[in-house]
């Protein structure tokens, strides 16, 4: 029979800012070899853009229901949503569309 022990050893790396990473944790090789080797995968969520066109913004900032959108996918932030840009539609031709994941017409009547 043998002995077990435990050591832990922290180790960090840097994971990519998006997409896939790999990797191999090779321990100290002993009497049972088999588990001597971890391989560990996985992925990086990559952010996206959020364009919304407001057609209705109101007087305050509150009067706008773009508002309560641009508040709830803000707050508490998720990692995979990397900008909110809130425009009037129109601006909508001084944007670069294909610059974000999403974009969501908010009372929008005509766009031409």
């Amino acid at each position: 029979m043998f002995t077990s022990k435990r050591n832990e050893v922290p180790f960090q790396d840097l994971l990519p800012e998006g997409g896939f990473y790999s990797g191999r944790l090779e321990l100290t090789h002993d009497e049972i070899p088999f588990d001597d080797v971890y391989y560990v995968a996985g992925r990086v969520p990559r952010g996206f853009k959020l364009l919304i066109v407001d057609g209705e913004s109101g007087l305050a900032p509150s009067d706008s229901e773009t508002y309560y959108l641009k508040l709830a996918l803000e707050s508490p932030r998720d990692p995979r949503l990397e900008s909110v840009q809130v425009i009037r539609p129109d601006m909508l031709n001084q944007i670069v569309l294909k610059n974000y994941g999403a974009i969501v017409l908010a009372n929008v009547g005509d766009i031409l």
